[in-house]
């Protein structure tokens, strides 16, 4: 007898819940059974790791905090494997939605990866001061003299202050 077959939902079903919420609409105009059975799915997820969830995880994420849910997908995420779930940040880094781009940025400070710094960057140059934050955060978390180079190079396409100070701590 399969795992599964003793669990509330199935692999599939968690997948193909996923994939028909990609990304989740913004908390006001999702209901709370949406988010509900997102966190059903992260929870299966999280005790059944399976590598097709981690992109369909990133691409669920939509604007807001999805109720508190998104910000435990990065515990799910340390479920996987470090290497896949670096191949995905750097892909949701790359993702048309900015709240995906966004916390695949927040989440990316926890898999440092010089691999991911040119996402970084166009993630901080072309998002809002959350995402320059986050990617800022990120990439200080890589930590070489490379990217450090590339966070002084971009400080003069902020206007944001929060983001400039930050820009010039983790700089100096």
């Amino acid at each position: 007898k399969n795992i599964y077959d003793v669990l509330e939902m199935s692999v599939e079903e968690a997948i193909d819940f996923l994939k028909s919420h990609q990304p989740l609409p913004e908390g006001k105009r999702a209901n709370n059974h949406l988010f509900s059975k997102l966190n059903e799915v992260r929870k299966h997820f999280e005790s059944f790791p399976d590598d097709r969830s981690v992109p369909l995880l990133l691409g669920a994420l939509g604007p807001g905090d999805g109720h508190g849910i998104y910000v435990m997908i990065e515990e799910t995420l340390h479920a996987h494997s470090p290497e896949v779930v670096s191949a995905e940040l750097k892909n949701g880094l790359k993702s048309q939605y900015a709240s995906v781009r966004y916390w695949s940025a927040q989440f990316a400070a926890g898999y440092p990866n010089e691999d991911m710094k040119t996402e970084l960057i166009s993630a901080f140059i072309n998002g809002d001061s959350d995402t320059q934050i986050a990617a800022i955060t990120a990439i200080e978390a890589i930590g070489t003299p490379v990217v450090k180079k590339m966070l002084q190079d971009v400080r003069e396409k902020s206007v944001d202050q929060d983001v400039i100070d930050l820009l010039d701590e983790v700089t100096s």
